[in-house]
């Protein structure tokens, strides 16, 4: 073999090899899927059935043009929550079991609780409420 054809060869298989370590390293790294829901950024309430959280305890519901909703599911108690800091509003991210805002790095409970600032004001819950295997949500705060 020529050191031509060998360096091609070569050169082939380590950009193989590097496409199938770079891409079983990026799934490894993604976040489970979540289920998720899409409403309208008008809609002010919604149902789901409790099979919804079959595969977990996090269901995701996006609003088209607002910051989505986490619904936490804790033993027979739904917590639902805005996807928004209030620090200075920027969208949340599930991860590791808590609500991360990527801005400046707060950490929210599944509670709504600051467990990690500068955000200082935990997050408030929606109305929840649960019925012949219905979690409703309300889009508006509990007082």
């Amino acid at each position: 073999m020529k050191r031509k054809d060998f360096i091609k060869s070569s050169a082939a298989l380590t950009c193989l090899f590097c496409a199938g370590a770079t891409s079983a390293l990026l799934e490894s790294c993604s976040p489970k899927s979540l289920p998720v829901l899409t409403l309208e950024k008008n809609q002010d309430a919604f149902s789901l059935p409790i099979t919804a959280w079959d595969g977990g305890d996090v269901v995701m519901v996006a609003r088209k043009g607002a910051p989505g909703i986490l619904i936490h599911k804790n033993g027979e108690k739904y917590t639902a929550l805005p996807m928004k800091c209030t620090h200075q509003g920027a969208r949340l991210k599930w991860e590791n079991n808590t609500l991360v805002c990527g801005l400046h790095g707060s950490i929210f409970q599944t509670d709504g609780s600051v467990t990690k600032g500068p955000a200082k004001q935990a997050l408030i819950p929606f109305q929840v409420q649960t019925k012949d295997g219905i979690v409703n949500v309300t889009l508006q705060a509990k007082s």
